[in-house]
């Protein structure tokens, strides 16, 4: 249910009258339910939800203890609460013994939120380490560059210089354009036209006496060409 309370009588913002709210606070009943309230036992979580949650303040870290009777009742007691009460499902505990409890937690979140905090900085550390591996190998990609670049630069800077010395030094008129000079044509030597009109006539003189005159029998003998056969072949 909601009660609604009026702060005060003048409708003013921020502006609280003590004994109008007690008043309405009587008259409605709270004071008395919530002193009910306190005096009983208003957390009353299930056997499973309450050994879920508290386990680790009666069991190791690993264990996984049965949602029974006996296992709550050993975690009250190693708790050390007074005051509670166990029924057949649920445990009944008083408003104060939730802060009780959630303070033997306390060391353990603390724990874990310790161990989170170490886990995530080595992984950072981790992978800041391999950034900066990566960052020094390509500065040092970067520096073989630049020097490569440097010492070429360096040799083709001496290379052109020496060319403009060499430049420097030869005469005004080095690069003109000059025109080609032709070379002359060797005189045609008319003995070779005679030796070989002259070797042409005694082919042909050959090849004559072996189509036409040899068929006859001119210039022969048992053993082949006469002697003076030959010396007219060449002649």
């Amino acid at each position: 249910f909601v009660r609604c309370i009026k702060p005060n009588l003048e409708k003013r913002a921020n502006t609280y009258d003590d004994e109008l709210v007690l008043k309405q606070l009587r008259y409605t009943g709270m004071l008395e339910t919530t002193r009910i309230r306190r005096e009983g036992y208003s957390y009353r979580p299930l056997f499973e939800d309450f050994v879920h949650r508290y386990y680790m303040i009666g069991f190791q870290l690993r264990a996984q203890p049965p949602p029974t009777k006996a296992t709550c009742l050993k975690i009250l007691d190693k708790s050390g609460l007074q005051g509670f009460e166990i029924g057949h499902t649920k445990v009944f505990l008083r408003y104060f013994h939730i802060d009780q409890l959630n303070a033997l937690l306390a060391p353990i979140g603390n724990a874990a939120l310790t161990f989170g905090r170490v886990i995530r900085g080595g992984a950072a550390r981790a992978t800041f380490r391999k950034k900066l591996e990566a960052k020094r190998a390509v500065e040092r990609e970067v520096l073989g560059l630049t020097q490569f670049m440097h010492k070429q630069n360096t040799s083709a800077r001496d290379v052109i210089m020496s060319l403009s010395e060499e430049d420097a030094r030869r005469p005004k008129d080095y690069w003109a354009v000059k025109e080609p000079v032709e070379a002359p044509i060797p005189a045609r030597d008319k003995r070779f036209d005679t030796m070989t009109r002259k070797g042409m006539q005694r082919a042909a003189s050959v090849r004559w006496f072996k189509e036409v005159e040899k068929k006859k029998g001119a210039g022969q003998t048992d053993n082949g060409f006469a002697t003076w056969f030959h010396g007219v072949i060449t002649r």
